[in-house]
């Protein structure tokens, strides 16, 4: 049994581990933090049975009309959620990139680039979220693909 902890909390999906036993474990705050908003990005509302109202639900934003509106809306969502379940987590950006402001990109692409610092530590992280977007040199550990 081993005497120190060894992780912060279980790596998802659940995987066996040879080094750190029955479960991969998240061994950095940035790790843990990183999991944590994809659970809350890709949670749909009413998913969780005893706290119906967590999640953002990106996927049920996957066929609608790329709007101002809609992007105010996806802002305005994030931002509720990661005060109210993720208060450790303080956003610096939350940027939609689309063809509206990337001329480049495909029309139906959408490319949430979310920056955010971890208290009291003050570490910072960048992640996109990436519901049709092309995103070359980003690396896989910063990148959400909408499921």
């Amino acid at each position: 049994m081993p005497s120190a902890i060894q992780g912060l909390s279980p790596s998802l999906p659940l995987r066996v581990d040879e080094v750190d036993g029955p479960y991969a474990l998240n061994k950095t705050i940035k790790e843990m933090a990183k999991q944590n908003l994809r659970v809350l990005f890709f949670t749909v509302p009413g998913e969780r049975i005893w706290n119906r109202s967590f999640g953002v639900g990106l996927r049920r934003y996957l066929f609608e009309q790329n709007t101002a509106t809609l992007e105010n809306a996806l802002k305005v969502r994030i931002s509720n959620q990661v005060k109210s379940y993720l208060p450790y987590i303080k956003i610096s950006t939350l940027q939609f990139l689309s063809a509206r402001n990337m001329p480049d990109m495909d029309e139906n692409g959408l490319v949430i680039r979310f920056t955010y610092v971890i208290s009291p530590y003050n570490v910072s992280d960048t992640i996109f979220i990436n519901s049709g977007g092309s995103l070359e040199g980003v690396p896989s550990s910063q990148l959400f693909n909408v499921p």
